[in-house]
C-alpha cells in the first residue's frame, strides 16, 4: 500500500492509531522511521505529514515504555533494543553504531545534562548490558562488552574491552563481595 511514493506497509498505519505497541513493534517503527527519513519519497508534503505522524506515536509508545529516545537520535542499522524500549533514555546527541543489542533501563545521555559536544560515541557490535549508564563524552570501542549495572562517565573503551561492575558493597557486614573464582 503507497500513497504518493510513500511506501506503507499496514503496521505501520496500525501504528499512527494503536492505542499501545509493544516492545518489537516500536522498534519496527523506529526502524521504519528512519528508513523514511533517509529515502527520497519523505520530501513531499503528504510524507513529511506521514513521518510527523510516526513520529509522535513512536514517542507516545516510548513514553509509555517509561523511556525517552528521539527518533533522529543516530542509530546504526540492525542495532536491537533486546526488551523493547523499557526504561531505555538515549541523548538525541548520542551516537550509537549498527549491530548493538541494548537492553532495558539504560541510560545513554550528556554530561552535564545541554552540553552539545558531551555526548556517548560508541561503536558497532556492542553490547550493553541491563541497567547501564553511559554518560557524557564516552567512546566505547567496536565489540566491547558493557555489563549489566556498569556506569561509565567521560570514559575511553578499547575495541573488545569486557567492563563489569566488580565493585559489590555489602552493607550489612561492611566489606567488599568478591567472586569465588
Amino acid at each position: 500500500m503507497a500513497r504518493r511514493g510513500v511506501p506503507a506497509p499496514i503496521w505501520v498505519l496500525y501504528a499512527c492509531v494503536a492505542p499501545d505497541l509493544s516492545g518489537p513493534q516500536l522498534v519496527r517503527l523506529f526502524w521504519e522511521i528512519q528508513r523514511l527519513r533517509a529515502s527520497s519519497a519523505s520530501s513531499g508534503p503528504t510524507a513529511r505529514l506521514v513521518l510527523r505522524r510516526l513520529e509522535r506515536r513512536f514517542a507516545a509508545g516510548v513514553e509509555h515504555a517509561a523511556g525517552s529516545v528521539e527518533p533522529g537520535t543516530a542509530i546504526g542499522p540492525d542495532t536491537i533494543f533486546n526488551h523493547g524500549f523499557h526504561g531505555v533514555h538515549i541523548s538525541s546527541q548520542a551516537v550509537i553504531g549498527a549491530r548493538c543489542s541494548i537492553m532495558h533501563s539504560v541510560t545513554i545521555g550528556l554530561n552535564p545534562p545541554g552540553a552539545w559536544n558531551n555526548a556517548p560515541i560508541i561503536g558497532d557490535d556492542v553490547f550493553i548490558g541491563a541497567g547501564a549508564n553511559i554518560i557524557g563524552r564516552c567512546n566505547i570501542g567496536d565489540g566491547a562488552k558493557i555489563g549489566a549495572g556498569v556506569t561509565l562517565v567521560n570514559a575511553t573503551i578499547a575495541p573488545g574491552s569486557v567492563i563489569i561492575n566488580k565493585s559489590a558493597y555489602n552493607l550489612t557486614e561492611g566489606k567488599f563481595v568478591y567472586s569465588q573464582n
